[in-house]
């Protein structure tokens, strides 16, 4: 019986040492868990930031665009009012 016994004891304690085991591999997940949890957050506050500069770059683009077209408008004008300086000065000599 005492073989027995001794051979139950010996089962208890392996037991106990893989129930250690899995805790330990538990905690371990746990804790990768938690890491890439922060990592995620992290990456949806990064991507977050991104969309908000892109917005801002698309706005600047539009503003950007207006002033241009601004810009060809008041050229044009520009050309012509200088047309007809050179017309009014074309017709008195000198």
């Amino acid at each position: 019986m005492e073989g027995a016994v001794g051979a139950g004891v010996s089962y208890a304690e392996q037991a106990s040492g893989a129930m250690q085991e899995i805790g330990n591999g538990s905690r371990e997940t746990v804790n990768m868990v938690s890491e890439i949890t922060n990592s995620i957050r992290e990456q949806g506050t990064a991507s977050m930031e991104i969309a908000q500069q892109v917005e801002k770059i698309a706005q600047m683009t539009e503003e950007n665009s207006a002033a241009a077209e601004t810009t060809s408008k008041t050229s044009e004008e520009l050309a012509g009012l200088a047309q007809q300086l050179q017309r009014i000065v074309g017709q008195y000599r000198i």
